[in-house]
């Protein structure tokens, strides 16, 4: 396998930004975690984002052959998704313009989120080379199945152009397929099934005890434990509703990570919601975590409950179980695959209050039985590791640059208007 010098793409959200924020979450994990690991196999990346702080320096180093590249577009400190699409053609003119001064020529060009889909497609155009993609979520399921309305249309048709514009379409699972064949008609022939991973040297089994003592959680109450965004897709409001209906006898207590603040709006009304049901002596909001103190979070808790009504895939389970701690979670991602009913957790029928309150019950129950043991827990997740991952990313790389671009994008080259 020759080494590879690849073009990621993450316009709008760093992945060096704070994770649990509105617009920093799994994806950012992926794209930190899928870097490292291809700079292993010898592949060198340049990741590209948005410069939205003047005090940030251009190029950050994030090893020895991964460097983080943020281009400047004039005040984007707090774009909007549908503001950012019109100025994509001024992003892709800094890329192009970097390339040249540095003298680089790309491989291939992986983007991350249909806004940088959509610059990834230009520069597939103007570099002639492979474009992947991967979505990490799709705006016609939020817009279909949780009734998002907020989703621009534009990120519909953007979504389903790359779908066959691209050569390559990365998804993680094959529920989301499934999705890109429903909704956009996707060649299937097109789509490389590789799944999310874990870093199974960061996420590992700790002490429980001395978990909640360094975290000061109670020692005798039943630890569930939410990490995320408070986004409504997130499910965190009806996590909430489900804590007065758990047996009072495990003494259940909620720690949740993640959040915009205490300013922000999710995270008042997430209070506003505790106070209603007479929780506040029985949460804590943690705010946010770095993935290296997300380890010992997972060891304190009894179990981790991810109440989603939509994920690509459930990161934050596969870190949960890599720290031996089962997880409830609704039917969302791959983690109907990933969970081993009755023996690391449980997938809940529906994503209601009742449902996850039953099926919270029934893993602190066997939990308390010995029927859950740590070790089989994690030894569930170890094929997840990121190295595996990015191996078989790597592999799909090679056919794309050994196979060359597809027709279709060689007709588009002439019609993109951004070259």
């Amino acid at each position: 396998m020759n080494p590879l010098h690849i073009a990621m793409l993450s316009i709008h959200s760093s992945p060096l930004g704070e994770l649990g924020k509105r617009n920093n979450g799994g994806m950012s994990v992926y794209i930190i975690e899928l870097a490292a690991e291809l700079e292993k196999l010898g592949h060198k990346i340049d990741i590209f984002t948005l410069r939205r702080q003047n005090r940030l320096k251009q190029t950050i180093s994030m090893g020895q052959r991964t460097r983080l590249v943020h281009l400047d577009i004039g005040d984007c400190k707090n774009i909007t998704k549908p503001a950012l699409y019109n100025r994509l053609e001024d992003f892709f003119a800094e890329l192009d313009q970097f390339r040249r001064r540095e003298k680089i020529v790309y491989d291939l060009v992986h983007s991350h989120y249909w806004l940088s889909g959509q610059v990834g497609e230009w520069a597939q155009a103007r570099w002639r080379v492979p474009h992947a993609v991967t979505f990490h979520s799709l705006g016609m399921v939020k817009k279909r199945l949780l009734n998002v309305s907020r989703e621009p249309d534009v990120r519909i048709d953007v979504e389903k152009h790359l779908s066959r514009s691209s050569d390559c379409i990365v998804i993680p699972t094959r529920r989301e397929m499934q999705n890109m064949l429903t909704y956009y008609d996707a060649p299937r022939d097109r789509m490389a099934l590789i799944p999310c991973g874990v870093n199974l040297g960061r996420f590992r089994p700790t002490g429980k005890e001395e978990a909640r003592r360094q975290l000061n959680f109670p020692a005798d109450a039943a630890l569930l434990l939410y990490v995320g965004r408070f986004s409504s897709e997130k499910g965190l409001d009806r996590l909430l509703e489900a804590i007065p209906l758990i047996d009072p006898m495990f003494r259940p207590h909620l720690a949740i990570v993640g959040g915009d603040g205490a300013e922000d709006e999710a995270t008042i009304k997430c209070r506003e919601i505790s106070r209603r049901l007479g929780l506040n002596e029985h949460i804590t909001f943690a705010g946010r975590i770095p993935q290296e103190g997300l380890p010992m979070y997972y060891g304190a808790a009894d179990l981790m409950v991810l109440p989603s009504l939509y994920e690509s895939f459930g990161l934050v389970a596969l870190e949960s179980l890599a720290c031996g701690t089962p997880v409830v979670s609704t039917p969302v991602g791959a983690l109907e695959h990933v969970i081993l009913g009755g023996k690391t957790g449980e997938v809940v029928s529906d994503p209601g209050p009742q449902a996850l309150a039953l099926g919270i019950n029934r893993v602190l129950a066997r939990a308390g039985r010995g029927d859950i043991s740590p070790q089989a827990v994690r030894a569930s997740v170890l094929n997840f590791d990121w190295a595996n991952i990015a191996a078989a990313i790597s592999q799909e790389y090679t056919r794309l640059v050994n196979k060359g671009l597809n027709g279709a994008d060689k007709a588009h080259a002439a019609k993109c208007r951004a070259c």
